[in-house]
């Protein structure tokens, strides 16, 4: 995550994914039944919840304002499984980045597609898709 280090952002990096993906899931996907995840494929791009008409949620513009304008505190951020090839991932295959403190960070801070970023009670989430904004991105909040 070359621009956490360029912008020397206080960041650690973790090994529980699976438990973070989980979380996720269970959050933000927690409405779709077994059967609907995998009618979905949930398991390529979690994303895909959000395309069910099952789940409250902001998409395009209105998800990068609410995210901007979000009082950020700490952090998540992961990626699709298959976006840890990307060449700014090399050597940070299937782990979390847990980011301190940077509340001043924008959705035009990343250019990686299929990014999540969620807070550490899974309050809410915003996710950065591979297509752009013909769909997603997508901003969901629990509060």
């Amino acid at each position: 995550m070359m621009i956490l280090i360029d912008k020397k952002v206080d960041f650690q990096v973790l090994d529980n994914l699976e438990e973070v993906r989980n979380k996720w899931i269970e959050i933000f996907a927690g409405n779709l039944t077994e059967r609907e995840r995998k009618e979905i494929s949930i398991d390529n791009h979690l994303w895909y919840a959000f395309n069910s008409e099952k789940k409250d949620y902001l998409e395009g513009e209105d998800a990068v304002e609410a995210f901007n304008n979000l009082r950020k505190k700490g952090y998540y951020i992961f990626f699709d499984y298959d976006r840890y090839d990307d060449e700014d991932l090399f050597g940070y295959e299937n782990k979390v980045f847990e980011v301190f403190g940077w509340n001043k960070m924008k959705a035009e801070d990343f250019s990686c597609s299929d990014i999540y970023i969620v807070d550490k009670e899974f309050t809410w989430t915003y996710v950065w898709t591979h297509e752009g904004f013909w769909c997603g991105p997508y901003f969901a909040s629990c509060k």
